[in-house]
């Protein structure tokens, strides 16, 4: 029996007891009146117990074709890209030709016959070396580009990092069938890549562009991602130690202990080095670097 203690609600007497009285009529000791005592009060739910389980092995799961890496095409330079060999590789053989017929004409020897046809021969080899030299291949995530005939070097590049592609073709070139497709992405490695010599660049252009579009929304990169937003400049004057006040040998004017940027000339956009890019925005926008 646990004890227990109650207030009388009309002459405020405590009265103790056991908890057998929860729920019962009872008499005050004090007063004639009957009183109730209260039931017993009913304790807190009990927290939920957290369910534990055990680990379950995971079951590789097989890709699916949409995660399968499949071959789109595979080209090689064409001939037809070298004109001008193959019309000398023709003259030679064509000279051939004539001096084994009108050689014993001339009294001259047939081997004769042998000396425009070694360099006619030669010419098509070379020809032959130089179109089995590129190979390239586009799969569904990577664009693979060969060179070499003995030895090999192998440039790859994902899809996902491609920004754009272009198509060069001159007046000759359209008239072939050929042209140049130049791929540019943005990866630090391989900015851009070439696709020299091939045949039908438009539709070699289109084919590639549907699919780095593809892997674009594959790997969930937007276009936006892959443009260089510009970098923010300070307003205020920007310290620059006086060992740069001579860039790339160009004459920088000092004035009233300030770097002087007008006087400089050079062509920030075909140059690789970061500080003449940084310089050439800091000249465009009108900031003052101030000596130190």
């Amino acid at each position: 029996m646990n004890p227990i203690k109650f207030e009388c609600p009309h002459c405020h007497e405590i009265i103790a007891g056991d908890d057998s009285l929860y729920g019962q009529r009872v008499e005050c000791r004090k007063c004639p009146a009957t009183i109730l005592v209260p039931p017993m009060p009913v304790g807190a739910e009990p927290q939920t117990a957290r369910l534990i389980q055990e680990p379950v092995a995971s079951i590789p799961i097989a890709p699916g074709k949409a995660t399968q890496e499949a071959d789109i095409f595979k080209l090689s330079p064409v001939a037809r890209a070298f004109p001008g060999q193959i019309l000398l590789a023709v003259i030679f053989i064509g000279l051939t030709i004539g001096l084994a017929i009108r050689a014993p004409d001339f009294s001259w020897p047939r081997w004769a016959a042998l000396i425009p046809l070694t360099f006619g021969m030669f010419l098509l080899l070379q020809l032959w070396i130089r179109v089995m030299s590129y190979s390239y291949r586009l799969t569904t995530q990577r664009l693979f580009v060969r060179r070499g005939w003995l030895a090999r070097h192998v440039n790859e590049l994902e899809l996902y990092r491609v920004k754009d592609v272009v198509v060069d073709q001159g007046v000759l070139q359209r008239l072939l069938g050929y042209g140049t497709v130049t791929v540019l992405a943005d990866d630090h490695t391989t900015p851009e890549v070439h696709l020299y010599s091939i045949s039908r660049p438009t539709k070699v252009k289109e084919l590639i562009r549907t699919h780095y579009r593809a892997a674009h929304q594959r790997e969930g990169v937007h276009p936006t991602e892959l443009i260089q937003s510009p970098r923010t400049l300070p307003r205020e004057p920007i310290q620059v130690p006086r060992s740069l006040c001579i860039v790339h040998g160009a004459p920088v004017v000092i004035v009233q202990d300030a770097l002087d940027l007008s006087a400089v000339h050079w062509t920030p956009k075909v140059t690789t080095n970061p500080l003449m890019n940084w310089l050439e925005e800091v000249r465009a926008r009108g900031i003052r670097l101030a000596l130190h």
